[in-house]
């Protein structure tokens, strides 16, 4: 029955005359799936998961990767101001406003950004005319993923790479309760540099954004779940998390603005 109503379902509707009618169920049902919810912390989820991840936690450790100017950054002291919160961001313009909210939060800014090995990498911008990059919010070690538009000039700069394996060793640091991960659709180069952290269990959580740069940069949500074997994704909802398992290529590869949450299999979360 369920088979013969889909059949006539799809005789009558599946017409060009009907394509804007689905076109716009389709961009409802995925904003319900959690894509698309970026327009603050409480519609993105990223408020409710903040505030899980960090209450009552004595000084956690956060890693905020492509931290810009500290928006993330205001949120994770908002909820827990006894964090210790490191705040990577390759960008010298950006950088320059992230490090004056650092001053005023108390947390550590630092001028890197960060891959599967230290070293130097362009860093490209929309230009701001004046031979340097404007620090937009798109800037990514991706020319493909940021010039996927077209239309706009492109500045580059060389910046410093840190692989985090490399920097908490040398840093000291043994465990960190969430790692935060936006760079443009260079988040899995992030992860691989962070082997050892996860293959070890020292990393709690990880919140990484996948959108419509991945593509560009031909990175699947398939690579992170085999890079992260050790942990259960999520997509984050407004006030909850939407289970990644079993994957279905279909509901999955999905390429728009959507922060995923890995949280090892051993923990309980909120917990």
């Amino acid at each position: 029955m369920k088979q013969r109503i889909l059949y006539l379902l799809t005789m009558i509707f599946a017409r060009p005359v009907f394509y804007g009618m689905a076109r716009k169920l389709f961009h409802l049902s995925v904003r319900f799936m959690g894509l698309l919810n970026a327009e603050n912390f409480a519609i993105s989820g990223e408020g409710v998961f903040l505030w899980r991840a960090l209450t009552n936690r004595t000084k956690p450790v956060i890693f905020d990767v492509g931290a810009n100017e500290g928006k993330y950054a205001r949120e994770v002291m908002k909820r827990n101001p006894q964090a210790r919160l490191y705040c990577f961001e390759p960008h010298p313009r950006t950088f320059s406003r992230l490090t004056e909210t650092a001053q005023k939060l108390g947390f550590q800014a630092l001028n890197l950004g960060c891959s599967e090995a230290p070293g130097e990498m362009p860093l490209y911008d929309y230009s701001a005319g004046d031979g340097h990059g404007s620090g937009s919010t798109h800037a990514s070690l991706s020319r493909d993923a940021l010039a996927r538009e077209g239309g706009q000039p492109v500045s580059e700069t060389l910046v410093q790479l840190v692989a985090l394996d490399d920097f908490c060793r040398q840093a000291g640091i043994d465990n960190i309760r969430l790692l935060k991960i936006d760079t443009e659709g260079f988040e899995l180069q992030v992860l691989k540099g962070a082997q050892e952290l996860v293959s070890r269990g020292a990393i709690d959580l990880i919140q990484f954004e996948f959108n419509e740069m991945n593509p560009y940069t031909r990175v699947f949500l398939r690579d992170f779940m085999d890079i992260l074997p050790g942990y259960r994704l999520y997509r984050l909802l407004p006030k909850d998390l939407l289970p990644l398992s079993p994957y279905v290529p279909l509901e999955h590869e999905l390429f728009a603005f959507q922060n995923i949450v890995a949280i090892r299999r051993d923990i309980r979360f909120p917990g």
